[in-house]
């Protein structure tokens, strides 16, 4: 279970069911924490970038994916801020900000969102990029996953695979066919 709350200076920080600082949402960056090393970070925002192009396509649909592949990211430095990137654009910043004291993971990875992007497409966004990076943590760590880790898996798989186009409707509301044939719909509530 993941758990966002509001931290009042227009920021937001997500928790896991153990009440551990896991992510911070402050200024249209998400920062994902809880890295052993730069190796691990670098692969890491492959997987998390993968799950959040498919997000973001799902929110902004003319939002451009980027399909990058672990071992073509690499480290560049601009002066400022040493970012993992493709070799075209960067795609994370790499920091060294622990969460929670845990200075054995001093490593964490920032995506920087466009202006445009609405505090509703930053939350959601950084809730389904904190379930992919716990997938990620989990299998490399070769321990067996839990059911928010699989759910999350299954999410980022669905959305990727319909190009960010979601089913909405619920059993209920899906048509049925009648005995007769015919594409009938039930009525969900039960009445007449």
């Amino acid at each position: 279970m993941i758990t966002i709350m509001g931290d009042g200076n227009n920021g937001h920080y997500l928790e896991d069911a153990d009440s551990r600082r896991i992510a911070h949402i402050r200024q249209r960056t998400v920062r994902l924490g809880g890295l052993e090393s730069k190796t691990q970070a670098i692969a890491a925002t492959a997987e998390v970038r993968r799950v959040l192009d498919a997000e973001l396509t799902r929110h902004l649909p003319g939002w451009p994916s980027t399909v990058s592949v672990a071992e073509q990211l690499h480290l560049v430095h601009d002066g400022a801020y040493e970012w993992i990137s493709d070799g075209q654009k960067p795609l994370a910043r790499l920091v060294t900000a622990a969460f929670d004291g845990a200075t054995d993971k001093p490593w964490s990875i920032e995506f920087v969102f466009p202006s445009y992007v609405n505090d509703g497409v930053l939350i959601s966004s950084a809730h389904v990029m904190v379930g992919a990076l716990q997938a990620f943590l989990q299998r490399e760590a070769g321990a067996p996953q839990n059911e928010t880790s699989l759910l999350a898996d299954v999410e980022a798989t669905s959305r990727t695979a319909s190009h960010g186009r979601r089913d909405t409707r619920t059993p209920a509301f899906q048509p049925r066919r009648s005995q007769s044939g015919d594409a009938a719909v039930t009525n969900p509530i039960g009445a007449a």
